[in-house]
């Protein structure tokens, strides 16, 4: 059983789990979600994944059903039926099954999917990525939502520019995050990470301790420009898979000299380093 979901704690083969066509993340697009990994096998930053997730839950009426050491014991076993090293896991958490009126539910419904984890391509880092801006912004941009139409036509914009990812820009030219990712710009020693219309991203928060061990200043909060990431020294895209990516063109224009720049190279190694020993420590009161 390489490939499992977790149904509410039940366990089962990924390709032959299932859930009722009533479920209002499937009828209604109800639904919260988190995407983490595990370093050594032990989920990174699972606490805060889920205090987002519920966070985001509430707005369709959810509260927390499933206590973090009991969503740890499910992880565990899932990663020894595995037989994975290490696991990504799509937490996907819905209202439960329609019963009246338009969004009226009964059980919500939590299912795990939990796949092996391929890093991503060294050249992503080697090289760097290239990016483009698309004016549009996602619905409770402040959570993570099932609802992403939204972005399939800026990554679908970003596929034919030979693009890696879109950032939702207004149209003031303000830039506030990657479809699936979050945005950071250096410019001389401080990082500017706008938190305005955005996802405060884990890997975000992270990478705003390590950056201080590397003598570089984070800000936060200050709209960030289409122009000025335009200036920056280094650019960055973050996400809890990707870790930290280097920008090396947004919208066909280089930053900088078209290469990673050196802090891109230092803080991933450092924020690397932080995860696994974090994700190790978080475990061991669990007893995984």
């Amino acid at each position: 059983m390489p490939d499992i979901a977790i149904v509410n704690g039940r366990m089962q083969d990924l390709h032959e789990a299932a859930i009722p066509a009533t479920d209002l993340a499937f009828l209604r697009g109800c639904g919260a979600f988190e995407t983490w990994r595990t370093y050594g096998g032990h989920p990174h930053e699972l606490s805060q994944h889920l205090t987002r997730m519920w966070k985001a839950a509430a707005l369709f009426g959810v509260a927390p059903f499933v206590d973090e050491p009991t969503l740890r014991n499910w992880l565990a076993e899932g990663h020894r039926a595995s037989g994975y090293r290490d696991l990504k896991v799509n937490a996907v958490c819905s209202p439960g099954d329609h019963v009246e009126g338009v969004f009226g539910a009964a059980d919500p419904r939590l299912v795990l999917l939990i796949r092996e984890l391929h890093e991503p391509p060294a050249e992503w880092y080697t090289d760097g990525v290239s990016v483009i801006t698309y004016q549009a912004q996602r619905t409770f941009p402040e959570h993570k939502t099932v609802n992403y139409m939204c972005g399939v036509p800026a990554l679908d914009a970003a596929k034919a520019r030979g693009a890696h990812e879109a950032l939702y820009c207004d149209a003031d030219g303000f830039v506030s995050e990657g479809i699936t990712s979050n945005i950071h710009a250096l410019h001389g020693t401080t990082v500017r990470s706008s938190l305005i219309n955005c996802l405060p991203g884990i890997t975000r928060l992270g990478l705003r301790d390590t950056v201080a061990t590397h003598g570089l200043h984070w800000e936060d909060g200050k709209p960030l420009h289409r122009d000025e990431l335009h200036q920056a020294d280094e650019v960055w895209i973050s996400s809890s898979i990707r870790e930290l990516v280097p920008v090396v063109r947004i919208d066909d224009q280089p930053i900088g000299d078209g290469k990673p720049g050196h802090f891109a190279t230092t803080i991933r190694k450092a924020y690397r380093q932080h995860c696994e020993t974090s994700s190790r420590n978080d475990a061991a009161p669990y007893g995984h």
